[in-house]
């Protein structure tokens, strides 16, 4: 899955409209999503796999503890969710 398919799963997955809301729920600037998804920057490992695991990717949480902590892990995923909330709500 290339990070143009990861976020549009993510979108859909949460109904979420625009590049920039991935933006709000991983805290980066907008330009940053559209780098990784032209591919002219990398998305850093922590972020992929904080996505992967909101879309309930198969086995992401038996392998992201390989590369991320589990402890910083589970609170950022707290964290996104809570923002994920947040912008629906907003939208209401």
């Amino acid at each position: 899955m290339n990070n143009r398919e990861l976020i549009d799963a993510f979108k859909a997955k949460y109904q979420l409209s625009h590049d920039l809301d991935v933006a709000v729920v991983l805290e980066v600037a907008r330009p940053v999503i559209c780098d990784w998804t032209s591919v002219r920057r990398p998305m850093p490992v922590p972020k992929k796999f904080r996505l992967l695991q909101l879309i309930d990717f198969p086995h992401t949480a038996e392998f992201a503890p390989m590369f991320v902590d589990p402890a910083e892990h589970e609170a950022l995923l707290r964290k996104d969710r809570k923002a994920i909330a947040d912008l629906k709500a907003t939208r209401r």
